[in-house]
């Protein structure tokens, strides 16, 4: 028999379904909360608010089904009756707009793979969307899909001390480390995540302009369409922030830069981080990392 893993309570309470349809037509979600933080939707400083977002899909078995929410505050499901076969289910199905650019497959029982080329945050209702991989596999006819995560999660910071806002219109995150985080495995089956553009690499920087020590082997770049509910851009106000929270896919990080572009394409700034403490990064935890000050 599977066993079921533990849900924290605001999890439960978030993704929990109601009971106006009949439950043999529809598979239930629920989803662990990532150490107290983030599914697709959350509010950065509240990350136990994290949701299901309708209207996204869920590949079962290598079929895309949408995510429904059952109204009045009841949950979400895939309207699907339970397979009568082994379910491996994987979020996000294969995605190519709104700013998602992801491709998934599906393998059932031989394993899933997640490719990211770019990820929209979207800002609304006091939080941001964003997608962050899972996976689940359940027993034939099961009711319910249970969903781990696939990666660890940073939280970053943008700061604007100036006296103007600086509208981004997306931003690239190179995170450096020593490796790619190893294959997630559910169930005895392997799933692996991983951005696109990520490999082995070596200390880059001007002739005598790399100071200090730069023991980084692999690196991981990351592509973020910034949105401000469903329209491009946001601005970083006046003499404050934003923060949001993203998928990482190292087994750790020693260094991190970001770069912002405007809206055609001109660089806006670029910063880099080195870690006083490199952060190992373990799946379904969050990890704060320190402000930048953009400006």
């Amino acid at each position: 028999m599977k066993k079921h893993r533990l849900i924290g309570l605001a999890a439960l309470l978030a993704l929990a379904t109601s009971c106006g349809k009949d439950v043999a037509d529809r598979i239930s979600l629920f989803a662990n909360s990532m150490g107290g933080a983030a599914k697709v939707w959350m509010d950065p400083a509240n990350v136990n608010s994290a949701t299901w977002v309708a209207g996204e899909g869920i590949n079962l078995n290598g079929t895309t089904y949408a995510i429904t929410a059952n109204g009045n505050g009841g949950g979400y499901s895939l309207e699907v009756e339970p397979l009568a076969e082994d379910m491996y289910a994987v979020y996000p199905a294969t995605m190519a707009s709104g700013g998602n650019d992801i491709t998934v497959e599906n393998h059932d029982a031989s394993g899933a793979t997640i490719t990211i080329k770019s990820l929209a945050v979207d800002f609304r209702d006091g939080g941001h969307r964003i997608v962050f991989p899972m996976a689940e596999k359940a027993d034939a006819n099961a009711t319910s899909l249970y969903f781990d995560h696939l990666t660890a999660g940073l939280r970053l910071t943008l700061a604007n001390s100036s006296e103007d806002g600086i509208a981004v219109d997306h931003l690239k995150v190179v995170v450096q480390g020593t490796a790619a985080a190893p294959a997630v495995p559910i169930d005895g089956v392997d799933y692996t995540v991983a951005w696109a553009v990520q490999g082995p690499t070596t200390p880059s920087g001007d002739v005598g302009g790399i100071v200090g020590n730069r023991e980084v082997t692999y690196s991981s770049e990351m592509n973020f369409q910034m949105q401000t509910s469903g329209t491009a851009g946001v601005t970083v106000p006046a003499s404050g922030n934003i923060q949001f929270c993203v998928p990482a896919t190292m087994r750790n990080v020693k260094r991190l830069s970001i770069t912002g572009y405007d809206a055609a394409g001109q660089q806006l700034f670029t910063k880099s981080k080195d870690l006083d403490t490199p952060l190992n990064l373990a799946v379904n935890h969050m990890y704060n990392i320190p402000s930048f000050n953009i400006n």
